[in-house]
């Protein structure tokens, strides 16, 4: 395996479980109620949750499209293939969003 192939699927697979992360945590923070505890589980700010699963979003929307590019042998087969992967994670992570507006309001 290419070790370029897979410092790229590592990187994948960490910016997947960041992204899980911060969604998750952004999600239960925002629809938890607050109780009688002083100490509450979520932090003042939420955002801290939020920023890095933007961040990685954007990386993940860069990696898709590379690893599609590297594992495709033919030209045109390549330029599709990279093409609608590229518009097929776009449009995954509109929905998330759109999810996640949802929830807020």
């Amino acid at each position: 395996m290419n070790s370029r192939f897979l410092f790229l699927l590592i990187v994948l697979v960490t910016s997947v479980f960041v992204f899980t992360w911060g969604t998750a945590n952004y999600l239960r923070c925002y629809t938890d109620t607050p109780s009688d505890n002083s100490f509450e589980l979520c932090p003042t700010n939420i955002d801290v949750y939020a920023m890095p699963a933007f961040i990685v979003t954007f990386v993940m929307m860069g990696i898709v499209p590379i690893l599609i590019w590297m594992k495709t042998k033919r030209h045109k087969l390549r330029v599709i293939f990279t093409i609608l992967s590229g518009i097929g994670i776009f449009f995954a992570f509109v929905g998330i969003l759109n999810l996640i507006l949802m929830v807020r309001s």
